[in-house]
């Protein structure tokens, strides 16, 4: 599986004389099993609650949204189940900023469609000014030219 756990010999050279392979084997045992201890409590439901909301601000933040305000309304839901608000409350507010990131991430990717479609209309206008300068403006300049300097006489002067 590449890209999942190093392979025992990478592990060992990293680590010098200072691991074995079976202790390698016994560390790696004790890290999934340890991680799988942390994933098999239960949680509350404002646990869970807060985790559903972090996840969605962090999407919010990711898709360059604005994400202050909704790190304060959780931080607010916080500080109200410290100080012992009812639980049914704070997973309300929590409830409520999971709706609000679930927008705020829908306007801000409408927001960068927008961008991306006026950078394109954008680029492609100076591509037409470039091209329309390039093919029609030396004959619009010399046209000039002649219309102001065309009844001009020039002499030779021989040497």
């Amino acid at each position: 599986m590449p890209g999942c756990w190093p392979s025992t010999t990478i592990i060992t050279r990293w680590a010098g004389d200072r691991l074995a392979r079976p202790q390698v084997f016994a560390l790696i045992l004790l890290v999934a099993m340890a991680g799988g201890l942390s994933v098999a409590h239960s949680q509350s439901p404002v646990d869970q609650r807060l985790e559903d909301a972090y996840v969605a601000v962090r999407e919010v933040s990711e898709s360059h949204g604005d994400a202050g305000h909704l790190v304060d309304l959780i931080n607010q839901a916080l500080a109200e189940y410290e100080a012992g608000a009812d639980p049914g409350d704070v997973v309300a507010r929590l409830d409520e900023v999971v709706a609000l990131a679930a927008e705020e991430k829908a306007s801000s990717i409408a927001e960068r469609d927008t961008a991306l479609l006026v950078t394109g209309a954008q680029l492609a206008l100076v591509g037409v000014l470039v091209y329309a300068s390039w093919r029609y403006l030396p004959g619009v300049f010399w046209r000039r030219w002649l219309r102001v300097r065309g009844g001009w006489l020039v002499e030779h002067a021989g040497r």
